[in-house]
């Protein structure tokens, strides 16, 4: 009985220190989101949220939802470099226009690579009127940087058996 119930244990603790930690996919994010708020430009009334969630193969979802927007709109939406006040022109990142309000596009770029407090996301009026931003806001720098070599998981205490 003593053997079989310490093979059951060695065998539950390999089993849950070979399944990777949230810690592990999401990079300087402890909990793999980042919601930013988007503020108005050129008094188009429109304000919102991005969200930015770190998918398992490294890259980053980027769901948009935007009030205000005209009915029927149509508009690009990007990542760009820079802040909100002095933004690179020439987009790091397209993504899927804003339709109804909404939008959700996976990037081929880690969340913590965006985390850099260097990069914008921007919605733009239309195809037609490219240059006239309508909301944005400024992702933040991530809190911290991950350990080198990833997180170590730290096993939870054990109680003593004692048959």
């Amino acid at each position: 009985m003593k053997i079989g119930f310490i093979v059951l244990m060695a065998a539950s603790i390999a089993l849950s220190l070979s399944r990777p930690l949230a810690a592990d996919i999401t990079g300087t994010s402890s909990t793999g989101t980042v919601v930013i708020q988007l503020d108005q430009m050129s008094s188009s009334g429109q304000t919102g949220t991005a969200t930015l969630t770190s998918t398992i193969d490294n890259k980053t979802q980027v769901s948009i939802e935007l009030n205000g927007e005209p009915p029927d709109a149509q508009e690009p939406a990007h990542i760009h470099p820079g802040k909100c006040k002095k933004l690179n022109p020439k987009p790091a990142y397209l993504l899927t226009n804003v339709a109804g309000g909404m939008s959700t596009t996976t990037v081929n770029a880690s969340l913590s690579s965006l985390e850099t407090g260097r990069f914008s996301v921007n919605v733009h009026e239309s195809t037609q009127n490219f240059g006239t931003y309508v909301a944005c806001g400024t992702i933040p720098a991530g809190s911290q940087a991950p350990p080198a070599g990833g997180a170590t998981p730290t096993p939870a205490p054990m109680s003593t058996y004692r048959p």
